[in-house]
């Protein structure tokens, strides 16, 4: 939790627990069967949170996503968040695993102009390379988006211990730019700690930090803050840096780009105002009905923005309709 260095991640004081899924002297992955068992690890570790940066251009659901929406049925604490692909722009391009429906998919947009190279339009732009949807059943995926092109991350100086941000007398950082939805998981994954901060330590409802207000969000509730506080992107930017057109709740960029000071009261940051309902069990046929004031005396101007997320058992592999419970969300006035 040290911050001397120049680049200290999205969650900083976050404790980590790696899976090493590499093969020995080359450039691929060893992926065991059932996955499930690279995220036990994560569980036994005390982990809430699973980054994946993998996967393989199915766009299906097959049984690598049956078990992983069990998995994470069964561990409903756990927030699993995949890459969704760089495949590009062709629909139903998400690949496995973030085809699956209690995990969360990122798509890839153009970091801050600091982060690119010239020509590139910027963070408000998705990638040219970030893989379109939906899924073959139809979802939409990816879930969000993050930046993800460049991004300044970890590279390696194996021979130095502590911080190796700066480079050597040989020239050789501990630093380096990289792309892909691949880096823009990891950004996700670390929003989703900070999320899970926030509700642990007690800062919902007032925006300060209470710890008797503290509560224990299941991937469910963090999962919809992520989503209800996305803010849309305005195009996608092409490898020739041409522009095409997207918008909000399309197969390119899903719920938007995440934002967290959209997302959750803060005070003296923001004025937003929120209600969560967590871990409410529901019943076949059941209506739950919520009545919500709308308080703009404080300056608040935010529109109104409710999102439902829940956990979903397995669907059953090369589903033509994988939802198990088809939940809806209906607004009125």
């Amino acid at each position: 939790s040290e911050s001397a260095g120049e680049v200290d991640g999205i969650a900083p004081g976050a404790k980590l627990s790696f899976v090493d899924l590499g093969r020995s002297g080359q450039p691929t992955l060893d992926i065991p069967f059932p996955p499930t068992s690279i995220y036990q690890h994560g569980i036994e570790a005390g982990s809430k949170i699973h980054s994946s940066s993998w996967g393989i251009g199915y766009n299906n659901y097959r049984g690598g996503e049956y078990l992983l929406d069990g998995f994470m049925f069964n561990n409903p604490d756990l927030l699993i968040v995949f890459a969704a692909g760089n495949s590009g722009d062709a629909a139903n391009e998400v690949g496995s695993p973030a085809t699956c429906k209690n995990g969360i998919s990122v798509g890839a947009s153009q970091n801050g102009l600091s982060h690119t190279k010239m020509g590139m339009a910027g963070e408000d732009y998705l990638a040219w390379f970030s893989s379109a949807g939906p899924t073959h059943d139809g979802r939409m995926k990816p879930d969000v988006v993050a930046p993800g092109y460049f991004i300044r991350s970890a590279e390696a100086r194996p021979d130095v211990v502590g911080e190796c941000d700066a480079p050597n007398q040989d020239g050789i950082d501990g630093l380096m730019y990289n792309a892909g939805t691949s880096m823009a998981a990891p950004v996700v994954a670390g929003t989703a700690a900070l999320i899970r901060q926030y509700f642990e330590e007690g800062w919902y409802p007032s925006g300060g930090h209470v710890q008797a207000d503290s509560l224990n969000p299941s991937s469910s509730l963090v999962k919809a803050v992520l989503i209800n506080g996305a803010q849309p992107l305005i195009a996608r930017q092409h490898e020739n840096f041409s522009v095409s057109p997207s918008e909000e709740y399309d197969v390119h960029q899903g719920f938007g780009a995440i934002t967290l000071i959209q997302s959750l009261p803060l005070a003296g940051k923001n004025l937003i105002q929120s209600q969560v309902i967590d871990r409410k069990p529901i019943v076949n046929a059941q209506e739950d009905e919520y009545s919500v004031t709308i308080d703009k005396s404080n300056g608040c101007d935010e529109p109104l923005s409710a999102t439902l997320v829940w956990t979903d058992p397995p669907g059953a592999p090369s589903c033509a309709l994988c939802l198990i419970n088809d939940l809806d969300l209906y607004i009125t006035d």
